[in-house]
């Protein structure tokens, strides 16, 4: 039987919840009249409010776009959440219990402690985040602070990203969270730090690192990626290991709940969402963190970039939540075109329309913006080929005008143009792909 949450939680929850405040975390309120309040809409651009919240009626409306309803709804629409986890985050702000239907008492307590532990390990990650951005603004973050003014990264977009450094000590994180009466097991199921081999304590993962924190599209920070300072570590980049709730595991499961999955996050994607809704819908994909930063701090704030090396499609997924159009960016080196070719059919996979854009040799996001500035990336966006078409136009590039290379070209193509859902789409795809192994000449 399928356990949903019962109606009357349901409205127990939307009475307790301060609509007001759930509200103001995406837009800045200011008084309408009677029980009104009102901002510029989170949906769409505007410069003069038409956004409006009820608060007698406990709902919301906007007069410019006619995107409306209740707490619930909005909090669906801007944190990308589904119902049954739009509820639960909202319940969690009110202290609400959700107790589901068609659910046994024991699994009804199972649930219950396994929301207990998610919160036990937020607060560890919170803990482990607030120190590191200490360390970051003390003696111990000099050479952060100096890679960072090497990247010119500015103070306000560290901020907004909320950085910090691992300093160069083998425990100097673990005695802080124990001394915050977290304990090691904790500790080391987050991947915040590993066991010795002597059995004897344990030490800190993240040594003299850039540390980046990573959010859930809810806004949880959910893990840690850390950026090699000193040039000695084999690892350039080392993210969190990916981590689950193991404590309380349902009777017979191999594994716990995922508390942190690599390949279902994207990075920058819990500050990206209103950059993305205001640039009609549309989100950016790069390949790094720092690429991600750079751009919202020239003013594109709808960049985000797949936590890991390979763009899945789950973290498509999940921004399909909020855009249906992406504008891919890579590196136009070997391994960006490359790159190219695999994300292209994961984004027709998963349902999302866009372009994609393969950078001059030898730059990357932030070259770019720092040496040619923000008109040189809108021409390049301008100019940008559509994701089918640009795909097909790399794969033909590669024909070598035989027969069997045409018969090998069409056999990879047609995967491709039978996850175009759209008829007349798929047919317009057909027809450029013919032309394209007519012509006598093959462009780049």
């Amino acid at each position: 039987m399928v356990s949903k949450i019962s109606q009357q939680v349901i409205r127990e929850v939307v009475a307790r919840t301060d609509m007001r405040a759930v509200v103001g975390e995406e837009v800045r309120l200011i008084k309408a009249g009677g029980d009104s309040l009102k901002g510029l809409c989170p949906f769409h651009n505007e410069k003069t409010p038409s956004f409006t919240i009820n608060l007698s009626k406990r709902a919301y409306y906007c007069h410019g776009c006619g995107a409306g309803g209740d707490v619930i709804k909005f909090v669906r629409e801007t944190r990308g959440l589904h119902f049954s986890e739009a509820v639960e985050w909202l319940a969690a702000r009110a202290g609400v219990r959700i107790e589901r239907e068609n659910v046994s008492p024991a699994e009804q307590r199972r649930r219950r402690q396994e929301h207990s532990e998610r919160s036990r390990l937020l607060d560890l990650n919170a803990a482990a985040l607030a120190w590191f951005q200490q360390q970051l603004k003390g003696p111990a973050g000099a050479s952060a602070r100096a890679y960072l003014n090497e990247r010119g990264l500015n103070e306000e977009t560290v901020a907004k990203f909320k950085i910090g450094c691992a300093p160069d000590s083998w425990d100097g994180l673990s005695r802080h969270l124990m001394s915050r009466k977290f304990d090691a097991n904790e500790i080391i199921q987050l991947g915040l730090a590993a066991p010795r081999r002597n059995g004897n304590g344990i030490y800190d993962r993240f040594r003299d690192r850039l540390m980046f924190p990573v959010y859930s599209s809810s806004g949880d920070l959910i893990a840690f990626g850390g950026r090699d300072l000193g040039g000695t570590s084999n690892a350039k980049y080392m993210n969190s290991p990916e981590s689950e709730l193991i404590n309380q595991r349902a009777p017979g499961q191999q594994g716990g709940k995922k508390f942190y999955k690599k390949s279902h996050e994207v990075y920058g994607l819990s500050v990206a969402k209103k950059g993305i809704r205001s640039a009609s819908g549309v989100a950016v994909l790069v390949e790094g963190n720092l690429d991600v930063m750079m751009l919202h701090q020239f003013g594109i704030t709808n960049a985000v970039c797949p936590m890991g090396t390979a763009l899945t499609v789950e973290q498509l997924n999940l921004i399909k939540r909020y855009s249906k159009r992406v504008a891919l960016v890579f590196d136009g080196d070997k391994a960006g075109r490359a790159a190219m070719m695999k994300a292209v059919p994961r984004c027709l996979e998963a349902g999302l329309d866009g372009v994609y854009v393969l950078l001059p040799d030898g730059e990357d996001p932030d070259t770019l913006l720092r040496t040619k500035g923000v008109a040189e990336w809108e021409r390049l966006l301008k100019k940008a080929k559509s994701l089918v078409t640009g795909w097909i136009d790399a794969m033909v590039a590669q024909w070598d005008g035989t027969l069997r290379g045409k018969a090998e070209i069409l056999e990879q193509v047609a995967p491709l143009l039978a996850t175009i859902k759209d008829p007349i789409s798929r047919e317009m795809a057909t027809d450029y792909l013919g032309t394209r192994l007519l012509s006598d000449r093959i462009e780049d």
